[in-house]
């Protein structure tokens, strides 16, 4: 390699490296365009972002799938209900479980009512079978596989998309 130091050449570093290239000529050289100031550039490297903003965060919110969910994450989502349990009493109030699905996979959504049991009918019965719904929750690990716990405190709410939408 006559003493040249080896670099993994990448769209990034190759578009770095001619930036540089560019700016040191024209200070040394003044071969093109108007005359720079003394300051020497430094290219900062160039960097995927994993910061993504608001608006872009509230598009991708929809886009999240099955397959890519894991323990810990919030869901903000829409998917396609496979199936439905009755309404039954646990400690703190009522409950219910439901099945959906997307194209990757399906996933258990646990709603955790309080003690109201009328109100977790009314949401219980605002859904259907084969029906779109959006799910807010928290996905948790329960026995080996995971599942979407919905409540109160996790701001968790189940909403069936409208017709037409």
């Amino acid at each position: 390699m006559c003493g040249r130091t080896s670099y993994r050449s990448t769209p990034e570093t190759d578009a770095a490296m001619a930036i540089e290239h560019t700016a040191v000529r024209q200070l040394r050289e003044a071969t093109f365009g108007p005359h720079l100031t003394k300051s020497i550039y430094v290219p900062s490297p160039i960097t995927r972002s994993t910061n993504r903003g608001t608006r872009e965060q509230k598009r991708m919110a929809s886009k999240q799938i099955v397959s890519e969910l894991k323990p810990g994450d919030r869901v903000d989502s829409y998917f396609s209900v496979n199936y439905k349990k009755p309404v039954v009493d646990y400690k703190y109030g009522s409950m219910f479980e439901f099945r959906v699905a997307d194209r990757s996979g399906q996933i258990t959504v646990k709603y955790w009512g309080g003690s109201d049991k009328a109100a977790v009918e009314r949401l219980h019965d605002s859904f259907d079978r084969e029906e779109v719904v959006r799910i807010k929750g928290e996905v948790a690990e329960y026995r080996g596989l995971l599942e979407v716990s919905i409540n109160d405190k996790n701001g968790g709410s189940v909403t069936r998309l409208e017709e037409g939408s």
